[in-house]
């Protein structure tokens, strides 16, 4: 008995003395106080895929609110669960925080992410909504600007919710990242990886978030390039944040916190006019910004990565095809997300504030394959032929035993697409 004793009170002492120990660490990609606006951009961050207690989550719609303000968010999208009747008239603000209200709706054995409406007339009860969302996809929507909002297929490789057959042209785009999905998955494939990281969590929510995601998103990359080679398709992080973990019948934990789960992983626009505070006007800039592919997402748990831009740009005259291709002197500058012409001096420029203080690289695909790698914190790629061009920041994040290094990709471009010239 007292051997017995003695091993228990050992793993207590060595338990305690291990969270001790990896209470203390964090990753610093930079100093907090280098976070900065770009040169040519305003970055603005928001967090899609939300639920309230509207459906499955444990907060209203001002505990959300109030949580993602505080943790610094600009944008919030609101996906309650077959929410047909989303209250557009509150799409206003709530202090500085621009909130779009949408839902997750599940469609076949699938689930579909439906945000930024100017109408919800097609959102008429399960099975009416069934037939419209059927057409609304089978037709391309090449300028993301119809009524009804954007379409996004939710956690595509999720158990129990993996879409089946071809994908529909008329979808705007995939959810690359799912939280929920991501420790789900983890729980499937390496059961003593997620219990380790629960053992973590009391002292270190965010390293044992990030052990979580080490590796999350690899199929989900795949398929996204393999849609880009057909349209142009924007990926997004969702959070699928419900503050909630059921224990029994109505019984549930509020954890992780929506302050949380709002810090892990986020999209961020990038504008050429700074929000005024005029919520109607704000949200039209971010709402054009959706639509067009003009973000970023980026797991901000490791570091905000205000500062980082990436943009086409060609020194010559150009005829721009976006509506948001701005001139800088005699630069001609094209955001993430346009389609632009070919032309002999045309590059695809990345750039980070600084170097980073831990290893890293910046890679360039293009139509899903590395064309270069670079260890500068400014990359310049001169584009030579057609093709579907993005770009991805990666860090090798230093982890306490016995994880040790890990590569994890920290930010992921929206597509630039160059076409011939006519």
């Amino acid at each position: 008995m007292r051997k017995l004793v003695f091993s228990f009170l050992l793993l207590i002492f060595l338990h305690v003395s291990y969270g001790i120990v990896i209470s203390q660490w964090a990753p610093t990609v930079w100093p907090p106080l280098l976070t900065q606006q770009t040169r040519h951009f305003y970055d603005y961050a928001g967090v899609i895929d939300v639920q309230t207690e509207k459906s499955t989550g444990s907060g209203d719609l001002s505990t959300v609110a109030v949580a993602a303000e505080a943790v610094g968010l600009k944008f919030l999208i609101l996906t309650d669960l077959n929410d047909f009747a989303p209250d557009l008239a509150t799409d206003r603000s709530h202090g500085q925080l621009l909130i779009f209200h949408g839902g997750k709706y599940n469609y076949l054995d699938a689930q579909l992410l439906n945000f930024d409406l100017r109408s919800s007339d097609h959102l008429e009860g399960p099975g009416r909504s069934q037939v419209i969302f059927s057409d609304l996809l089978s037709t391309a929507s090449t300028n993301h600007d119809r009524d009804a909002g954007l379409i996004f297929l939710a956690h595509p490789f999720k158990p129990g919710y993996r879409w089946d057959g071809d994908y529909p042209p008329g979808l705007d785009g995939i959810e690359l990242y799912n939280l929920k999905g991501i420790w789900q998955e983890t729980w499937l494939k390496s059961k003593l990886s997620f219990l380790w990281s629960l053992i973590v969590y009391p002292f270190n929510s965010n390293l044992a978030f990030v052990r979580l995601f080490a590796n999350a998103g690899s199929r989900e990359i795949v398929l996204w390039d393999r849609l880009n080679t057909r349209q142009s398709t924007w990926a997004i992080a969702g959070a699928d944040a419900e503050a909630r973990i059921r224990l029994w019948g109505e019984q549930f934990l509020k954890i992780p916190s929506y302050e949380t789960l709002f810090s892990i992983v986020r999209n961020h626009v990038l504008i050429r006019s700074e929000l005024t505070g005029q919520p109607t006007e704000d949200r039209k800039k971010i709402s054009e910004a959706l639509r067009h592919g003009q973000f970023y997402l980026s797991f901000d748990l490791l570091q905000d990565p205000r500062g980082f831009e990436a943009f086409a740009s060609s020194s010559g005259a150009a005829r721009p095809t976006s509506p948001n291709s701005p001139k800088n002197g005699g630069t001609t500058i094209w955001p993430l997300g346009s389609d632009v012409e070919l032309r002999p001096d045309l590059s695809f420029e990345v750039n980070l504030p600084t170097r980073p203080e831990i290893i890293f690289e910046t890679e360039i695909y293009k139509d899903g394959e590395r064309v270069l790698t670079s260890t500068s914190p400014t990359t310049q790629f001169a584009i030579h032929a057609p093709g579907v061009y993005r770009a991805v920041v990666r860090l090798k994040v230093p982890l306490p035993l016995p994880d040790g290094a890990k590569w994890m990709n920290w930010i992921l471009t929206n597509p630039i697409r160059v076409r011939e010239k006519i």
